[in-house]
């Protein structure tokens, strides 16, 4: 493992070019926030039950969008029933959010388990 990152560090070493200059000033920091550029989690809200899909503006049930949206509900399904059943005494508590802007989850996290 040790020679492998040696022999990294040599190659991205040696792909530096040998006329490269040092910047001559230093970076000055800016003094404006930068802007917002996605989604933060102030832009999710909380809702009371899992709909039937998330997807939105999409017609028709078997788009790829939902058809990914469920086989990944279904996943999630049986992990969070193996894990269950491994741990004989946690279940899982939801949360279900969307965003205005579209998209959403079902998080899920395990109470009273074995730790």
């Amino acid at each position: 493992m040790a020679r492998r990152l040696l022999a990294l560090a040599v190659s991205a070493t040696a792909l530096q070019a040998p006329h490269a200059k040092a910047p001559t000033a230093p970076l000055q920091a800016t003094a404006t926030a930068p802007a917002k550029t996605g989604p933060t989690w102030d832009d999710h809200v909380a809702i009371p039950e899992a709909p039937d899909t998330m997807v939105k503006g999409v017609e028709g049930n078997d788009s790829m969008r939902r058809k990914f949206e469920q086989m990944l509900r279904e996943a999630q399904n049986k992990i969070c029933s193996a894990v269950e059943e491994l741990d004989g005494e946690g279940t899982f508590r939801q949360d279900v959010w969307e965003r205005e802007n579209g998209g959403g989850g079902i998080s899920r996290g395990m109470a009273g388990g074995q730790g």
